[in-house]
């Protein structure tokens, strides 16, 4: 069955399925390319008829070497287009909407990944937004003759797209909560520390990222970073004219800029803040400068870690020494090796990659989450941390466990589009977690399966254990915890 809605640009034909409308390949503004090729978005331009919105738009330019499928063959420069899941089609169903902002590191990634699919969400009663924005040099290029964050002014502009258009899909516009996980959860913590955010959404998710900046990290990407890598390209291509960039293919531009900057994380090469050439940064204009420590006002707040980040980046296989332990521990919160050696048994290969594992997920997940939860607890701010541990038969196998990204099939409730050999027990928690997002979505107090989710407070630390289930259980920091946390200082 069709399902027809008239928005800015014109009449949209998209498709009703199990009683949920889908809307894909929306575009939300006019293609960034051309004479518009870092300039911020402007508006959709209109066409005459029905616009089909039954497939994606192309995901943003990037590398054939996403981990996560991007449910598109297409990649362009052309790249702003949104997606819409909705059970209603009713101005005044007054649904709350969440607006899904993918990973990826700022270089990768897109609104079409089948595990973003917003059909089981939205069968919770939302409306489910996922968008593309623009990645790499096109989005994250900063420069003072071109200008900055031109992928965060896409957020901002989808954001103001949805607000505007929330109605005609069953949505409350005064009731937008923005989520992302990864760089995507980075991604909502600059909409949350930017004024120009304020008004366009009301909660905010971040999963596995967008915290407080991490305990010992004394190096931050500055504007004067990005402009150093900026004029490197701008040598590479040959003019550091704004108007012959423009004119460059977008093939030629890419392929030099990641030439210039990629990393390996095959290799077991970390990627830190601080490291990344092409990311939000802030240039006092689109992003206040001095941001951090935390993000703006007190929208409440969602937000979590998952057991094993570190296993998506240090790989089971591969191998890993104590040195590079030592480096990793000294590089993300300058731990010494006389501390780490007393916190970690390494005689063996897989001790090593436990112990690399535990590191990045505890200064990288735990600390920080906790830190930035005191921090907004000190605000008064309502913040809800989790901790996701499932590991599924599949997870088992491949010796991934609870690594960066496996909780998004969850949460999503798109295990059936995974292959991740997952069994009835993943399919009990990926119910408890439609739940318990949904109802944050809809109240900012989200529900656990056994009774409301404690907001957290540090004189009695209590935190979403998901893994059989999802239920409220004291945080109860281990030795490594407390070491991290010694080094914040």
């Amino acid at each position: 069955m069709n399902a027809m809605v008239a928005v800015e640009g014109g009449r949209l034909e998209g498709v009703c399925e199990r009683e949920i409308r889908r809307f894909l390949g929306v575009p939300y503004a006019a293609p960034p390319v051309g004479a518009l090729r870092w300039r911020p978005p402007t508006p959709v331009e209109p066409w005459s008829g029905t616009r089909a919105a039954r497939t994606f738009g192309p995901a943003a330019l990037q590398a054939p070497r996403a981990t996560l499928p991007l449910g598109t063959e297409a990649k362009s420069e052309d790249c702003l287009y949104l997606n819409i899941w909705t059970p209603l089609l009713d101005e005044a169903a007054g649904l709350p909407v969440m607006v899904w902002f993918h990973g990826g590191g700022y270089v990768s990634g897109a609104a079409s990944e089948p595990v973003y699919d917003g059909a089981a969400l939205a069968a919770q009663g939302m409306v489910v937004v996922t968008v593309n924005y623009r990645l790499h040099v096109f989005g994250y290029l900063a420069h003072p003759s071109i200008g900055a964050n031109f992928g965060l002014q896409d957020q901002f502009a989808a954001l103001a797209w949805v607000k505007r258009h929330a109605r005609l899909f069953g949505g409350d516009p005064e009731n937008i909560t923005a989520a992302g996980e990864s760089a995507g959860a980075g991604s909502v913590h600059a909409l949350l520390s930017a004024p120009a955010g304020d008004a366009l959404f009301h909660k905010a998710i971040m999963q596995s990222g967008g915290f407080n900046e991490f305990a010992g990290q004394h190096r931050r990407r500055t504007l004067a970073d990005a402009h150093g890598v900026s004029q490197r390209l701008f040598a590479a291509l040959g003019s550091d004219d704004p108007e012959r960039l423009r004119a460059i293919p977008a093939e030629t531009v890419w392929q030099c800029a990641d030439d210039l900057t990629r990393f390996d994380l095959s290799t077991g090469q970390i990627v830190l803040p601080h490291h990344l050439p092409w990311a939000p940064v802030e240039d006092d204009e689109i992003l206040p400068a001095g941001r951090a420590p935390h993000p703006r006002g007190s929208r409440p707040l969602l937000f979590g870690w998952n057991a094993n980040e570190g296993r998506y980046f240090f790989r089971p296989g591969r191998q890993f020494t104590c040195e590079k332990l030592d480096y990793v521990a000294t590089e993300l919160c300058g731990l010494s090796p006389e501390t780490v050696a007393g916190l970690f048994d390494t005689d063996a290969a897989e001790a090593v990659l436990d112990a690399l594992d535990r590191l990045f997920s505890t200064v990288m997940g735990a600390e920080t989450a906790v830190e930035t939860a005191t921090r907004m607890h000190s605000r008064g701010t309502a913040a809800y941390v989790y901790r996701f541990g499932r590991v599924s038969p599949g997870a088992l196998r491949s010796g991934l466990l609870a690594n960066h990204t496996a909780d998004l099939p969850y949460m999503f409730g798109t295990l059936d589009r995974m292959d991740g050999g997952y069994e009835e027990a993943d399919a009990d928690l990926s119910a408890s977690m439609l739940k318990a997002w949904a109802s944050f979505a809809r109240s900012g107090a989200p529900e656990l399966d056994d009774g409301p989710w404690p907001r957290f407070d540090p004189a009695d630390p209590r935190i979403a254990l998901l893994d059989h289930g999802a239920v409220a259980a004291p945080f109860k920091p281990d030795a490594l915890f407390l070491a991290v946390r010694a080094a914040r200082g």
